[in-house]
């Protein structure tokens, strides 16, 4: 009989997701119900985001990846980047064959792509699971007396971006106010970057009711 060589047979690679769920909110768990059981998702999360929307437990009994609850109970600056890099750290330690994603939208993260790239490891920063970033439904644009355009009219947007943090403050324009405050943040910080979005949203923080 012949001895079967393992060598000879590819190895299955792991794969891993970090997800900053903080940072995401549930849209950066778009995708997961289409992971194979290679795939390990952890999601990482603080005090501030304890909660998912209803719907998301669909996708959770559809989902085949091993997936795992973090709770970050420190609440310093930056907390879940540090926690994300060690953990990331310590996959690789385990299993340097590992592809690794980062499910964020934090652009500090990016030095630790650039870290895999100079180690030949795959690591990379996702806004999603998936991916993809959130797409955003047709809505009815805003009547220029409105109370948004009055509320944006000192940041001097463009019709463009006018546009874009109308969607942003409609998509989430429901559900518990504590959540959507977050998700709304999140989105803003993603689309516009963090430069502008502490003021985008201090501008529009008022129309979510």
């Amino acid at each position: 009989m012949e001895e079967t060589n393992l060598n000879n047979h590819e190895r299955l690679i792991k794969k891993y997701y970090l997800v900053d769920y903080d940072n995401t909110g549930y849209s950066g768990l778009n995708g997961i119900e289409e992971l194979d059981n290679e795939s390990v998702v952890t999601i990482f999360y603080s005090k501030k985001a304890q909660s998912i929307p209803i719907q998301f437990f669909q996708k959770f009994l559809e989902c085949k990846a091993n997936v795992k609850f973090y709770p970050i109970e420190n609440e310093d600056k930056n907390i879940i980047n540090f926690q994300i890099s060690a953990y990331l750290g310590y996959v690789l330690g385990d299993d340097k064959t590992a592809d690794c994603y980062i499910v964020s939208n934090d652009n500090k993260l990016g030095f630790l792509q650039n870290f895999g790239n100079t180690k030949d490891i795959e690591i990379k920063i996702l806004p999603s699971v998936s991916g993809e970033k959130q797409e955003f439904e047709e809505v009815s644009e805003p009547d220029e007396k409105s109370e948004f355009y009055i509320a944006v009219e000192s940041l001097n947007l463009s019709l463009e971006d006018k546009s874009s943090l109308f969607k942003i403050l409609d998509l989430f324009k429901s559900g518990d106010i504590t959540m959507r405050k977050q998700h709304i943040q999140a989105n803003i910080k993603w689309v516009f970057g963090e430069g502008n979005a502490l003021g985008y949203y201090r501008a529009i923080k008022k129309l979510i009711k």
